[in-house]
C-alpha cells in the first residue's frame, strides 16, 4: 500500500463519503439544480476515479468502478 487511496480505505470507504457528500448536496434545493439531469450514480463513479488517482492510485490499478 504505497499510496493514500488504499491507506485511508480504498474503493469502500471512498464510495461511501462521496455518496454522503452528494445525499447532502441533494438536501440543498439551491445546489441540487446544478445536477438537474445528471445520473447520480455516473457522478459517483466518475469522482471515485477521481479520487483514486488523487490520491496516489495509478489509474490502470483502479477497476472497481461500481
Amino acid at each position: 500500500m504505497d499510496n493514500l487511496f488504499d491507506k485511508y480505505g480504498g474503493i469502500d470507504v471512498m464510495r461511501e463519503l462521496i455518496k454522503e457528500f452528494y445525499a447532502q448536496v441533494y438536501a440543498r434545493p439551491a445546489l441540487k439544480t446544478y445536477f438537474v439531469g445528471t445520473e447520480l450514480n455516473d457522478l459517483i463513479q466518475h469522482q471515485c476515479k477521481f479520487f483514486a488517482y488523487a490520491m496516489g492510485k495509478p489509474f490502470q490499478e483502479y477497476k472497481d468502478y461500481g
